[in-house]
């Protein structure tokens, strides 16, 4: 790597990946954080992403927030080499929702050693930058690949995105779309997770939790038999994609059954709900996928409104 500072590189419409942007190896797999010192100006609300190793001294947390539809990844950068650092640049890989980066990193900053700075960096949406995968050590869902230069070392790290931020806000859907969007898309546009270690007795709760993210309401049915409450919910990523969701509500766990037409992406949805869920109402427990149980939800039209069945299956639409 050159060892004098770089500019921030803008996202090229050719899409070069990391190793191309700023030289260097891949991104290595999170370790845990060395216990690092006292750091002035350091926000320790939002969470670490890079520790003190993995930085090579520098020290960063971050977030990436949706603030009434203006995306920010707010960072907080600390020194703790034994020297100054200066010379910040950050770039954004290709990801799911096209996030990218097109302001400078703490432009013409010196970061003293124990101090910190930290700031609200702008980002945009560009389409030429979708690439909808799971990422290597995250969970699989929303997450963002990104290196970051300074005077002194070039590292790489894994963030993972919080549901709010990838979906547009005020978003809404009327019943007769969701229907027809939801029984166009086949069984293989679907991913389903199994939603256990958060209180399921408030479904109320659960409801609003989905809601306060950016999904709407489509609607809410008791199923039959009693003890299960299904939610109808619809939601649209920063980047447009159009996203799709069953929860079903029971005393043991909720199921969400996610579905998208983008390819890869409904995958990426559910486990970024299951992760909103987990964050917001506590649960710590492992969610594991769930086996290819039906939904309430048909795969295909179904020819007239069926009745709620014995077993507990609706067709989707006999509930509206």
């Amino acid at each position: 790597m050159d060892s004098k500072p770089a500019a921030p590189a803008k996202p090229s419409g050719g899409g070069g990946d990391l190793l191309d942007l700023m030289g260097g190896g891949a991104p290595a797999p999170k370790a845990p954080a060395a216990s690092a010192p006292s750091t002035a100006g350091m926000d320790n609300s939002l969470p670490e992403i890079l520790g003190t190793v993995a930085g090579k001294g520098m020290i960063m947390r971050g977030k990436v927030v949706n603030e009434g539809g203006s995306l920010k990844y707010k960072l907080s950068v600390a020194n703790n080499t034994q020297g100054p650092l200066s010379g910040f640049a950050l770039q954004i890989n290709k990801n799911s929702f096209g996030l990218a980066s097109v302001a400078g990193l703490l432009e013409g900053s010196t970061i003293m050693p124990g101090q910190a700075q930290s700031t609200a960096l702008p980002l945009v949406v560009q389409q030429d930058r979708v690439d909808v995968k799971p990422l290597p050590n995250t969970s699989g869902g929303a997450a963002i690949q990104v290196a970051v230069k300074n005077s002194q070392a070039v590292c790489y790290f894994n963030d993972e995105v919080p549901l709010p931020a990838i979906l547009e806000q005020g978003f809404s859907l009327p019943q007769g779309d969701y229907l027809s969007q939801w029984q166009s898309m086949a069984a293989d546009k679907q991913n389903i997770r199994e939603v256990t270690g958060i209180p399921t007795g408030n479904v109320d709760a659960i409801d609003n939790c989905l809601k306060s993210a950016g999904l709407c309401l489509v609607a809410r049915r008791v199923m039959q038999p009693a003890g299960t409450t299904a939610l109808y919910m619809g939601g649209k990523s920063v980047a447009g994609q159009p996203m799709l969701m069953e929860a079903q509500v029971s005393a043991a766990a909720v199921r969400v059954t996610a579905r998208s037409p983008v390819p890869n992406l409904a995958a990426v949805f559910a486990i970024t709900v299951e992760r909103h869920l987990k964050a917001s109402l506590g649960g710590a427990a492992a969610a594991a996928p769930a086996a290819n149980i039906p939904t309430m939800m048909a795969a295909a039209p179904a020819p007239a409104p069926a009745a709620p069945s014995s077993g507990g299956n609706v067709d989707l639409l006999g509930l509206f």
